[in-house]
């Protein structure tokens, strides 16, 4: 996916950070019509058998302090965290490791780019 996917009306209808983020969690971009947002991608992946809740993210500014407390907190069961970033999301494992980021950050360089929300996406069934 090289592009924005828009509507005839030139509306946006899928980004391709979204996108991306959900091919990396197995889910096909061709098996959902809109996805602009993460409240979008919620809901698709709640349709397909995901939970997805929101963290509390306080004393964490930016990625990069959010990846330092995922490498420290040994979370087995979390299979993903979507972090949602100012018109931008990006896809974390649970160790922290970005999984998926359309807009990477130069390697060796601390992700200094700011939090707006954190979800934590696991499949029902796996333990939170």
């Amino acid at each position: 996916m090289k592009d924005h996917i828009r509507h005839k009306s030139g509306a946006l209808r899928k980004t391709i950070c979204t996108c991306m983020c959900m091919k990396a969690m197995g889910v096909p971009i061709s098996s959902f019509y809109h996805c602009t947002s993460v409240e979008d991608m919620s809901r698709i992946l709640n349709e397909r058998g995901y939970g997805v809740w929101k963290q509390d993210i306080d004393g964490m500014g930016n990625v990069h302090q959010l990846q330092g407390y995922l490498r420290g907190e040994q979370q087995q069961h979390a299979a993903w965290y979507l972090v949602e970033l100012s018109e931008h999301v990006l896809l974390l494992d649970a160790g922290g490791h970005v999984v998926c980021d359309t807009d990477p950050r130069p390697e060796g360089k601390a992700d200094r780019r700011r939090l707006m929300d954190v979800y934590k996406v696991q499949k029902w069934g796996e333990n939170k």
